[in-house]
């Protein structure tokens, strides 16, 4: 059986990595639209895995707009 490593990753990186400033990034955490951040003390960080996932349903959802 194998086991997939969780990997953190901090708001620079998943700034980066979306394209969405702060402010947007928070707000979506508070609507519930993006994945909520794990905190570690007073840090924050997101799962890799989960900011990928999301990214992937923001491609496959604007592929099946565009084939409408």
């Amino acid at each position: 059986m194998t086991t997939q490593q969780t990997k953190f990753i901090k708001m620079p990186k998943v700034l980066e990595r979306t394209g969405m400033s702060r402010s947007t990034l928070y707000r979506a955490v508070d609507e519930n639209t993006f994945p909520q951040p794990v905190k570690v003390g007073r840090a924050a960080y997101w799962i890799d895995a989960e900011v990928e996932g999301w990214l992937q349903d923001r491609i496959a959802e604007s592929r099946v707009e565009v084939a409408k």
